[in-house]
């Protein structure tokens, strides 16, 4: 049967809701790292359970945890918070950039760390039974690595055996193109994939290679104007639309820091797609002269359907 896995359970795909579909919930990246930066650590459960009740006010359902196995995940945590908070989460099993790679991690055989991302998946994250819902590679600024190409072929060995939905972390958007030939190579349907991080890189050409490929395209950095304004963001969205691709494309805020979020002092807080930049998409598109039924079938692809189908197991 179709389902989706949940840190709390297997639900079926129309369960869902509205998605974001990149996050953090409880995370500590390696201590040589966070002694720079501790902006980096979300340990709190009470106030990642008070955030969760801001975007569950705004309407939101489910949320995907995109902590991986080296950036420091606390599984029961993560199980609590959804408990607590009624929203949905979907846990992340695999791996970062190198830069959060430990030793081990170069030292383990691609059968190691296949087999690794396969238990997480099939039997439970840590010892525990909560199964991760997603796998994950990533890959450094304008080159993988050998060692991430490495992590990045034992992900993509571990989807082929469980169908897990498979997400990618890419550094400021680029090497996706790359990625995507290790993904074809290792024999993965690029239906099942994401590439993170295309706003970093808002290249209307790369983006459309990407759709063109069947992958979907994460627009994972809303709000994040240190990056680029909005604008851009919607700008692009919309020109997706136009050209077809309004099926390959999630939106979420990858809000990693504790800055970012407002239980924390921070904003905008996971409240801020569905409260700001959805209207504010939804207006944009209006003065573009689109018919409201359009606009509101974009809307619901980009929050609902698209999460759907990515992260639904076929088996």
């Amino acid at each position: 049967m179709p389902h989706i896995q949940t840190v709390l359970g297997d639900i079926a795909p129309d369960q869902l809701g509205v998605t974001n579909h990149h996050e953090h919930i409880i995370s500590a990246p390696p201590k040589r790292i966070t002694d720079k930066d501790p902006d980096l650590i979300l340990d709190s459960v009470d106030k990642i359970v008070e955030e969760l009740g801001y975007f569950k006010a705004v309407g939101g359902r489910a949320i995907c945890d995109a902590t991986a196995i080296d950036y420091g995940r606390d599984i029961n945590g993560t199980a609590e918070a959804s408990r607590r908070s009624g929203i949905h989460i979907i846990a992340t099993t695999g791996f970062n950039k190198g830069l959060f790679f430990e030793p081990w991690v170069e030292q383990a055989s691609i059968q190691e760390l296949t087999e690794m991302v396969v238990r997480d998946v099939t039997v439970g994250i840590d010892g525990t039974p909560h199964k991760a819902g997603q796998v994950k590679f990533g890959t450094a600024l304008n080159v993988i690595k050998p060692v991430e190409e490495k992590a990045a072929r034992a992900v993509c060995r571990a989807q082929r055996r469980t169908g897990a939905p498979l997400f990618t972390h890419t550094e400021a958007g680029t090497m996706g193109l790359e990625q995507l030939e290790i993904i074809r190579q290792e024999g993965v349907n690029p239906e099942q994939v994401c590439i993170g991080h295309n706003d970093r890189n808002p290249d209307l050409w790369y983006w459309r290679q990407l759709a063109a490929a069947g992958v979907y395209i994460s627009v994972d950095q809303i709000s994040k104007v240190k990056y680029h304004p909005d604008q851009v963001r919607i700008d692009l969205i919309i020109e997706m639309v136009r050209l077809g691709h309004q099926d390959r494309m999630m939106l979420s805020g990858d809000l990693a820091r504790r800055s970012y979020l407002t239980a924390y002092g921070g904003g905008p807080g996971f409240g801020y797609i569905l409260g700001k930049f959805v209207p504010r998409l939804r207006a944009e598109m209006a003065e573009q002269g689109f018919a409201p039924s359009k606009i509101e079938s974009v809307i619901e692809d980009l929050l609902i359907n698209n999460p759907r189908r990515f992260f639904t197991f076929d088996d």
